[in-house]
This record gives C-alpha cells, structure tokens and sequence, in this order.
C-alpha cells in the first residue's frame, strides 16, 4: 500500500526540485522544457490529490493544459517579444490570464 502522504510529499518535492535546478543553472533548452514540464505535471496532480471529486475527463484537462501553457513561450524562441516586451515571463503567465480563462 503507497502512503499518499509519502506520495505528495514527493511531488511536492519534484516541484522544488526542479525549480532549484533551472534557478541554479542553465540547461540547454531540451532540458529547461522537459524539467519544466515535469514540474508543471507534478503541480496539477499535487493540485488534483487535494481535491475531493474530480472526474478523469476533468484531471486530463487539467493535466495536459497545466502542461501545454508553457506553449507561451513558443513565440520568444521564434524571435518574437510580444507575450513578452520586457519581463522575463510571458504576460500569459499571470494571475491575470487565469480570471480572464
């Protein structure tokens, strides 16, 4: 039987994890989106863990969107500042675009 104490605990610390990691280095870019994901991964099912009831349609939605919003920083690597002008996230990053999603 997995302890899901243990279990949160873990992606709680895969969260922190990562962050340390890219905050402490410069990985190439492969790297930087597939740590990154997994963080975003870990985050939505640490979120999801805490929630009575959701329904599997409801989890894979929020599992791939909490993953695919990194898609924001596609335009930067095109050459393009427009979701960014500026600051080091893209405006879609923000408490902002989730009120107006």
């Amino acid at each position: 039987m997995v302890d899901s104490r243990l279990v949160l605990l873990s992606l709680l610390g895969c969260i922190f994890a990562v962050d340390a990691f890219l905050w402490a280095s410069s990985p190439p870019l492969i790297v930087e989106g597939l740590t990154d994901w997994a963080a975003h991964a870990a985050t939505v099912i640490l979120v999801l863990a805490l929630i009575a009831d959701v329904s599997r349609m409801f989890a894979l939605g929020a599992l791939v969107g909490g993953v695919l919003i990194d898609l924001d920083h596609v335009p930067k690597y095109l050459g393009t500042d427009f979701l960014t002008k500026g600051t080091p996230r893209p405006y879609t990053h923000s408490l902002l675009m989730v009120v107006v999603v």
